[in-house]
């Protein structure tokens, strides 16, 4: 049984929904638990959407690189974007807010305590970052840990990343 899915995307919120199934079946094939199953394919779908709003994709064959692998002790989730130049301060962005949410023992005290940055913002703030926040909560909740995102800068690689964790059925 192939251990991996390899999958490319094109930049679209229509393709969100493809990633999360061939997700869903490729860890149905794996025999994951639903808890597991629901879990992954939600921070598969979360990190495609975070690919899709801060990726740079001016050129014709720019797509979204999604790789899902399963080792005997960890489910890996890849998902790879072009950015541009001057998404250099989104990535030191992610790296704080990523940083910030491993400070706190609980995932969802970190998710509770954006919640609360959150409500108190202008309805008019253009993002708000609970959807990162929410993937090591959902994640710890199935008894994976964490998450892994890599980001590819035109001339460097960048990578934040932490293995996710994850008890077979």
């Amino acid at each position: 049984m192939d251990r991996a899915l390899n999958l490319e995307v094109k930049p679209s919120w229509a393709e969100i929904d493809r990633a999360r199934d061939a997700c869903v079946a490729f860890l149905r094939q794996q025999r994951f638990a639903d808890a597991t199953v629901d879990a992954v394919s939600m921070v598969t779908s979360e990190l495609v959407e975070n690919a899709n709003k801060y990726g740079e994709f001016s050129s014709a064959d720019a797509a979204i690189r999604i790789r899902l692998s399963v080792t005997d002790s960890a489910i890996i989730v890849e998902v790879r974007n072009p950015v541009g130049h001057c998404s250099t301060e989104n990535l030191a962005q992610l790296d704080r807010m990523i940083q910030w949410i491993r400070g706190f023992q609980d995932p969802f005290e970190a998710y509770v305590e954006r919640l609360r940055v959150v409500s108190a913002q202008s309805l008019h703030h253009a993002e708000s970052g609970l959807g990162l926040c929410e993937l090591p909560m959902r994640a710890n909740r199935s008894s994976t840990s964490v998450w892994r995102q890599a980001t590819t800068l035109p001339s460097q690689p960048s990578t934040f990343c932490n293995d996710q964790r994850v008890c077979r059925p």
